[in-house]
């Protein structure tokens, strides 16, 4: 078992969701989840949970216009490495079984009022702890 971090798209009511594969699927925080294997067009095939080491991952965008995102730590089991360049978060886990650490109810929904602006600093935050 080994902590990662997960960029998650947060809803307006507080449920998150996978940035681009299975995007609809909102996802239970505190529950281990299996990974699922879905081929997607435009994107390569690499099964399982995507995350990484440290809350960077620099080509993908934090404040995506109409979108809240969010860095949330999960655990993960089960993984391999996968060796990227840096301006894409140097080394991603792909995870065949993944749980959202255990957070209030409420920091979600407190997370999905704030402004986009907000939600940066907030990111900004997580990731300077790790600088």
């Amino acid at each position: 078992m080994t902590t990662a971090w997960k960029l998650f798209r947060l809803k307006k009511n507080g449920e998150l969701t996978p940035l681009f594969i299975g995007k609809s699927k909102e996802l239970p925080v505190g529950e281990w989840m299996e990974a699922e294997d879905i081929p997607t067009k435009g994107f390569a095939h690499r099964p399982g949970w995507h995350a990484t080491l440290k809350p960077l991952a620099p080509h993908l965008k934090e404040d995506a216009k109409g979108e809240n995102r969010v860095w949330i730590e999960v655990v993960i089991e089960d993984f391999s490495t996968f060796k990227r360049p840096q301006s894409q978060g140097g080394t991603w886990v792909l995870a065949k079984r993944m749980m959202i650490q255990p957070l209030q109810p409420a920091f979600l929904m407190n997370l999905s009022n704030l402004s986009n602006d907000e939600l940066n600093r907030y990111n900004t935050l997580i990731k300077s702890a790790f600088a």
